[in-house]
């Protein structure tokens, strides 16, 4: 019985080892809420979350109506090999329950700027694109209401968000630059997700 017990404990040991390997092979930082903001798929894919930022505000027009004022949500992608990359795009939900989805007047995926909508575009290797998604949040929802839910698929991996909210459009105009300095490869090594994320509220 003792020699069972003893072959057991080195079975479950060896099994904890594999786990915590394959756990610490996966590079995943999640935030406070569980969400994942910087990963390496198994395919070699770099996703890091920028963040979901509010479009801007037009004081001439009616905020309350407005169908195309909504959320943009950024984030940047490095293959380790040139390699397609696709978007798709989930539904979204506040905390009052209220139902949002991508925005259908106007293109929701964007790979480096070019509408895709679920159109693989080739990206080449060790060079980071931007992908954006946008979703329709009407502004009676409220400014920057609290995200229940929302969510992405980038080559397949879905990524979905829980209590979020939206940044503001001026703390979007404050990366903006570095993010574009990013793209244009005019920063090679890689950038530093706290220096983006300073000042967030």
């Amino acid at each position: 019985m003792k020699k069972f017990l003893c072959a057991l404990v080195v079975v479950f040991l060896c099994a904890g080892c594999v786990f915590a390997d394959e756990v610490s092979s996966n590079d995943v930082k999640r935030d406070k809420s569980g969400n994942i903001i910087d990963m390496k798929s198994p395919d070699g894919l770099r996703i890091i979350y920028i963040g979901t930022f509010r479009t801007e505000q037009n004081a001439s027009r009616d905020k309350a109506e407005d169908p195309d004022d909504g959320i943009f949500t950024v984030f940047m992608v490095k293959s380790d090999k040139d390699t397609p990359l696709q978007l798709d795009v989930r539904d979204g939900f506040d905390t009052r329950t209220n139902k949002f989805t991508w925005r259908n007047s106007e293109p929701w995926g964007y790979i480096a700027d070019i509408e895709t909508n679920g159109t693989p575009r080739d990206i080449l290797e060790t060079f980071w694109v931007r992908a954006t998604f946008w979703h329709s949040l009407p502004f009676k929802y409220g400014e920057r209401p609290v995200i229940a839910r929302i969510g992405f698929v980038i080559n397949g991996n879905e990524l979905t968000f829980k209590r979020i909210r939206p940044r503001t459009w001026e703390e979007w105009k404050k990366i903006e630059g570095k993010i574009i300095e990013l793209e244009e490869n005019e920063i090679e090594q890689d950038f530093s997700l706290e220096e983006l994320n300073a000042g967030k509220p």
